[in-house]
């Protein structure tokens, strides 16, 4: 992607968005961290009630995925207007203020710690209830060139957050400084940074589909439709190899960050030594995603991958050498800090966007906090004998045991992020003999990702998503008209395989233009998504206008342009602050040569969105 094309994504209100969703995600949960174990130190609690204030306060981000389905299922009433993601935003964040406020408020002793530790295992609660929401919004408002670029930019907001509330802020409240600030400030000051922050909840653009990504019918499908779904895509073995991925992808920087500090201590490197590298290690993680974003966009998913894998081990190594000379060498140890940091930060925003790409944005909040916690129990599972183990074998030892600890994460790799493109594709084409529609679309897109104009893969992954788009929407059709409910899911999920269908026919089209059939299979794809589209708009109470939209483009295209005006108009009645809804109808009114109306309808749409997207491939192709 040329560099024009990346500060454009970057410069857009999306990124800054994310950004500073990623700083509101930071600001709860560094609260939780330092200056809580510092305030309680300060107020001579045992350094033992300290840990488990923080452990109860910090124990609700791995269970996250317990309460997603019902961040999925419903939207806050009182803040409906903003759409199912931004609405739990706001809300959470709002608490998120309040109970920060309220801590602000406390005198936190040895004999008054109740009411401290419930404020901040709340604290815990809402801030984990706000990155479900972050992560899922993330998801959906992002396409998929954009996700790399999307997950470095909140990451990098996050650690901005760490790097104010977990390191500047702090020394605000440094005894030694004349004028230090009491802890009780520091909270208010923590809240009133979310305060600013909760501004963009309401600045941030609606996630493009999210009129069609429909909230879960009940709380039982919100709970068991997110694992169904992903079982139903990638199968139990693929998925099993997907889960034991995300397990094992970060252990040997788990076990590294584990004993890093205690390390540098051991081979004589004073505490302002090690302190004095934290800001230095946040700058290097914020560029290493800036790096991961980048490297995405320009080699794909795939390949970034095993970049990142590969660059978490070779970031261990210069611990390795630190080891070896056994004594404190403040070159080597920035380059050590700040090369493992790097590493880190390059991985985070492609693991991040690796996540992303694997959920489904009817449930993405759910999806997105299974993984999340996933990854989370890894953590868990190998943090808490290294103590002991590092003991035991030594620094040398620990960090050649931490360098090869990426070996299982490797060798899922292979499965998960194949880098032979033949091979895909006798694997799609295999799984595509055997009507394994699921797993043949899977292997065609991973050859996409290796090669964007590779024909081959688009015209197969076209063709089976608009062969999966109708057995989907048929089954649809067959339920009981008593279950209006499962047809309308139905139908919904067939829209985006037979958006994608014609996308992909789209891109293999401008790739090799003598392909006449594909033309012939376009219209074939159109028309099944407009039978499709009939019979959700049918069924659909109150459709939403993105529906009449989506039809009036399939008409516009096969040159229904009466029906196509028809729809475009009632989606304007139904809001006319839709600027999408104005640039179809303008497209329509000039191809049936009505300039004036044309003119109207395009001025009226840069109007309301001057930054929107640019339909015309939809329109004209």
């Amino acid at each position: 992607m040329k560099a024009s094309s990346f500060l454009d994504i970057i410069r857009s209100r999306k990124m800054v968005s994310l950004l500073i969703l990623g700083f509101a995600s930071g600001l709860p949960a560094q609260a939780l961290e330092g200056p809580l174990q510092l305030w309680l130190k300060e107020q001579k609690v045992d350094p033992l009630q300290i840990t488990e204030i923080g452990a109860m306060a910090t124990f609700p981000y791995a269970w996250k995925f317990i309460w997603s389905p019902f961040l999925d299922r419903f939207v806050p009433p009182l803040f409906d207007r903003l759409g199912r993601r931004q609405s739990w935003l706001l809300l959470t964040q709002s608490i998120l203020i309040l109970l920060l406020l309220l801590m602000s408020a406390q005198n936190p002793s040895n004999g008054n710690l109740g009411v401290f530790t419930a404020i901040a295992i709340a604290i815990g609660f809402f801030s984990a209830s706000q990155d479900i929401v972050s992560d899922a919004y993330r998801t959906d408002v992002l396409e998929k060139r954009e996700t790399g670029t999307g997950a470095a930019l909140w990451t990098n907001g996050f650690r901005i957050a760490v790097l104010i509330a977990g390191n500047l802020i702090i020394g605000l409240a440094d005894e030694k400084q004349v004028g230090h600030w009491s802890w009780p400030q520091i909270y208010l000051l923590i809240a009133g940074l979310l305060a600013l922050s909760t501004v963009v909840s309401l600045w941030a653009p609606k996630p493009t589909n999210e009129e069609r990504n429909t909230a879960p019918t009940s709380l039982s499908d919100a709970v068991v439709l997110p694992f169904e779904d992903f079982i139903d895509r990638k199968k139990i073995a693929g998925g099993t190899l997907i889960l034991m991925f995300i397990l094992t992808y970060k252990l040997g920087d788990y076990m590294v960050k584990s004993v890093a500090k205690l390390f540098l201590k051991d081979i004589g490197f004073s505490a302002t030594d090690i302190g004095n590298t934290g800001s230095i290690g946040i700058v290097a993680a914020m560029l290493g995603a800036i790096f991961g974003g980048l490297i995405m966009l320009k080699i794909g998913m795939n390949r970034s991958l095993w970049i990142a894998a590969i660059g978490l081990s070779i970031g261990i190594l210069p611990y390795e050498l630190l080891a070896q000379i056994a004594q404190p060498n403040i070159n080597l140890l920035l380059f050590a800090v700040s090369g493992e940091s790097f590493a880190a930060g390059l991985e985070a925003s492609v693991f991040v966007a690796f996540m992303m790409s694997l959920c489904n944005p009817r449930f993405s909040a759910t999806q997105f906090a299974l993984f999340s916690s996933f990854m989370l129990a890894g953590k868990s599972l190998i943090v808490w004998p290294m103590g002991g183990i590092y003991q035991g074998l030594g620094g040398s030892n620990f960090f050649w045991i931490s360098i090869f600890a990426a070996v299982p994460s490797l060798l899922l790799l292979l499965y998960v992020a194949p880098l032979n493109i033949k091979k895909l594709l006798v694997s799609g084409s295999q799984a595509q003999e055997n009507n394994d529609l699921n797993t043949a679309i899977d292997r065609f897109s991973h050859a996409i990702d290796l090669d964007t104009r590779n024909g081959i893969a688009l015209t197969e992954r076209s063709l089976l998503r608009a062969e999966l788009g109708k057995k989907i929407s048929d089954r649809g059709a067959s339920y009981p008209e008593d279950i209006s409910a499962k047809k309308i899911d139905c139908y919904q999920d067939a829209i985006s395989y037979y958006q994608g269908a014609i996308e992909d026919c789209h891109r293999a089209i401008e790739i090799d233009t003598t392909t006449n059939h594909l033309s012939e299979e376009l219209i074939k794809i159109k028309q099944g998504a407009k039978e499709n589209l009939d019979r959700a708009i049918e069924i659909t109470p109150n459709p939403k206008p993105n529906l009449y939209n989506d039809r009036a483009t399939i008409n516009f295209n096969l040159g229904d342009l009466q029906i196509a005006l028809a729809d475009s108009d009632r989606s304007i009645d139904l809001d006319d602050k839709n600027a999408k809804s104005y640039l179809i109808r303008g497209k329509i009114r000039e191809r049936l040569g009505d300039r004036v109306g044309a003119t109207a309808d395009l001025d009226r749409s840069i109007e309301l969105d001057p930054k929107q997207p640019d339909l015309d491939r939809d329109l004209n192709s």
